[in-house]
């Protein structure tokens, strides 16, 4: 139970630079984070649109 407090300071110390780090660059963090997402999305997106008309054709036939 003692342990785990002196683990949590540390780790808000280190956490709170690297914050103030990203707030300085937010609009490169953005455009990463978004074309990161609108990549996996579409890749999903054509993945369950796929399997989608591939049950559609089994149900019709």
């Amino acid at each position: 139970r003692q342990l785990f407090p002196l683990r949590c300071k540390p780790a808000s110390a280190t956490h709170h630079p690297y914050t103030r780090r990203t707030i300085q660059q937010p609009a490169l963090i953005a455009r990463i984070h978004y074309i990161y997402v609108s990549y996996y999305h579409q890749i999903y997106y054509v993945r369950h649109m796929h399997a989608s008309i591939h049950l559609i054709d089994i149900i019709n036939n």
